[in-house]
């Protein structure tokens, strides 16, 4: 057994030996220790909580849980204490991931963006469970346990794991020096996990908004081109899996359990080979019994190789048949109502609601509610400016619309010089940089060739998202990286301003947000390299040092501007203070404010202010009052 890897697993939650009673009474209860289950046939179980008794049988049995119990009785989510490893079962049976090696398992959690395992271990039948120890702990809550299932299903999903073997509370096999196969030092903590399945919902959110076709709706399901397909059998490896996401195709159908199992059974002969009856029957069972919405799309794409999605609902209703309008309907009428006044409007919000009609029935005002839905999101967007002056029922709101600038699609030429200055980050870059919906840059002009300079001809051909700023993607494509670089590092980016509070949507509309994350890519790449100067340093690092940047940045920006706010507010009347501080208290309430810490640091400056004055104002009365200075002005008179 590995002895040191497992005690790197359980850290301080297993004990050396048993305590005995005395030393339980002048200890009490300890609320850090774990327990930890073992088993053979998974029928009788054991429970441990020391390093020697685990030590001395685990030779005796197969499996273990890497995660550790309060209770020894119940093996259950709700009764687990401490997550200490993300641990993959990959399965060889079946005709699943056959012939797979140790190397081709590591190649596939690299090429996943995930950090070098801390133990793989062979079973039996040659399939493999990976593990990734945590370098601290994590305590257990219902959330947590949650998170680390979709954690666990995403790896699963990218190198090929067992999508029946996932849980928090579940067996994995007990590493040994006889099964052991490879070990490191890495420890990644669980947050580096959270972070990589952050980045891997953007893009996969990313790569569905891409979609072009394979597009179809519940109605039609059935009718796909990829559902088609799996109807036509599968070969030994795919049968369990897409029996299954059939059944849960027909099942969100309307097709009753008994008609899938009947349609499915039909469809077992087309298979090479068959499989049974009872497998069938019990894999259409589980999906009529379980919680399921629906087959998952990525499943199907993988499995067909053909792209697909869809959706769990209709098409909306025209406009004229529906009661209710869309957010997006209403802000094209707010934005129509306020541009035909001049592109500025002022009055109680309850008043504009009335105003404001529906373009497609004049009768139909906006809601209330809806209204300041709609004022929230074009503000994000930076589509209106809004200004709410005085408090209560009598304050007023202006709201203005923001002219949006048009960006210029012709690149000047620029002198040699100037391409060298531009690829070494020493020049702003402009709006003539623009990345556009993903589209290839133009090539750049010819560059002197040098030991330390090595640019390209012509850029490769890129595919950048939308929602990545132009001035952010071209500094780094300018510098030679590719798309999927450009994204992961605007995904760190927005992971560090995500520690502070601050949305993603908000960044790219915050002119000193986005000009904070350019400097910090400047700041990186003079330290980390750049492919253009032959002097890049590896992804890894590049991503560590952007996140760490970014992060610092930050911190130093909101305190600079905290300080220049005190200086503000040091300045203003007693009157003018309160009524900021009104302001202040209603954007909280509001809650379209990006960094909502840094505006409950301003509210506390205020109140900091307000109660120095105050006391100021108290002292100042009470000296002028007190009796003993009224004596001492007498004395002075009479001296006179």
């Amino acid at each position: 057994m590995v002895t040191n890897s497992i005690r790197d697993l359980f850290h301080e939650q297993l004990t050396e030996q048993p305590k005995v009673k005395s030393e339980k009474e002048l200890t009490g209860y300890n609320n850090s220790l774990g327990w930890v289950f073992l088993s053979n046939d998974f029928s009788e179980v054991k429970s441990v909580r020391t390093y020697g008794t685990l030590f001395s049988i685990s030779e005796e049995f197969d499996f273990f849980t890497p995660n550790t119990f309060y209770r020894k009785d119940k093996r259950q989510k709700s009764t687990l204490r401490w997550l200490n490893a993300m641990v993959i079962d990959i399965d060889v049976k079946n005709g699943e991931n056959e012939g797979m090696g140790l190397m081709e398992v590591l190649d596939r959690v690299t090429e996943s963006g995930l950090p070098t395992p801390s133990l793989v271990v062979r079973t039996p039948s040659g399939g493999f469970h990976v593990y990734w120890f945590f370098s601290k702990p994590k305590r257990s809550s219902r959330k947590l346990n949650k998170h680390y299932t979709r954690i666990q299903t995403r790896i699963s999903e990218l190198i090929g794991g067992d999508l029946g073997a996932l849980g928090v509370e579940r067996f994995f096999r007990l590493p040994k020096e006889s099964n052991t196969i490879f070990t490191s030092v890495e420890r990644p903590s669980f947050d580096d996990f959270y972070d990589w399945f952050d980045i891997q919902i953007q893009e996969e959110n990313q790569e569905r908004k891409e979609y072009k076709q394979g597009f179809c709706t519940m109605k039609n399901l059935l009718h796909h081109p990829a559902i088609r397909k799996l109807m036509e059998g599968v070969g030994k490896g795919k049968r369990d899996r897409v029996c299954f996401t059939l059944a849960l195709a027909h099942k969100v159908s309307g097709f009753s359990q008994t008609e899938t199992e009947s349609i499915l059974q039909k469809w077992n002969r087309k298979n090479t080979p068959v499989m049974s009856w009872g497998k069938v029957h019990r894999k259409v069972r589980s999906a009529y019994e379980g919680r399921y919405h629906g087959p998952a799309a990525s499943h199907i794409r993988e499995l067909s190789d053909m792209e697909f999605s869809y959706v769990k609902w209709e098409q909306a209703k025209p406009r004229k048949e529906r009661t209710y309008s869309h957010l997006t309907e209403w802000e094209k009428d707010v934005l129509t109502y306020i541009k035909r006044r001049k592109g500025s409007v002022s009055g109680s919000q309850r008043t504009l609601a009335n105003e404001i009609k529906s373009s497609v029935d004049k009768t139909k005002s906006i809601p209330f509610t809806t209204l300041k839905k709609v004022l929230t999101s074009l503000e994000e967007q930076g589509k209106i400016r809004k200004e709410v002056q005085g408090s209560g029922r009598s304050s007023v709101t202006i709201l203005t619309v923001v002219e949006q600038k048009k960006e210029k699609t012709v690149s000047p030429k620029l002198t040699k010089e100037e391409v060298k200055k531009k690829l070494m980050g020493s020049i702003p870059i402009t709006s003539e940089d623009r990345v556009v919906g993903g589209s290839a840059l133009p090539s750049f002009p010819s560059v002197p060739k040098k030991a330390d300079l090595l640019p390209p001809t012509t850029p490769p051909t890129i595919s950048i998202p939308r929602c990545v700023p132009a001035s952010f993607s071209s500094l780094l494509v300018n510098l030679g990286f590719d798309g999927r670089f450009v994204f992961g590092s605007w995904g760190r980016v927005q992971l560090a301003f995500k520690s502070f509070g601050i949305p993603f949507r908000l960044i790219s509309s915050n002119s000193d947000y986005l000009e904070l994350a350019v400097s910090a890519v400047r700041s990186t790449v003079e330290r980390k390299g750049s492919i253009v100067r032959g002097d890049f340093q590896g992804t890894d690092s590049f991503f560590k040092y952007l996140f760490g940047t970014v992060k610092g940045m930050l911190q130093t920006y909101r305190e600079e501007s905290l300080r220049d706010f005190v200086s503000y507010i040091e300045e203003l009347p007693d009157l003018r203070l309160s009524f900021l501080g009104s302001e202040v208290e209603h954007l909280l309430a509001a809650g379209s404010f990006a960094d909502e810490a840094f505006l409950r640091d301003q509210l506390r400056e205020i109140g900091s202010e307000q109660s120095a004055r105050a006391r100021r104002s108290v002292y100042q009365t009470t000296f002028w009052e007190d009796s003993s200075f009224h004596d001492f002005r007498f004395v002075l008179k009479q001296e006179d």
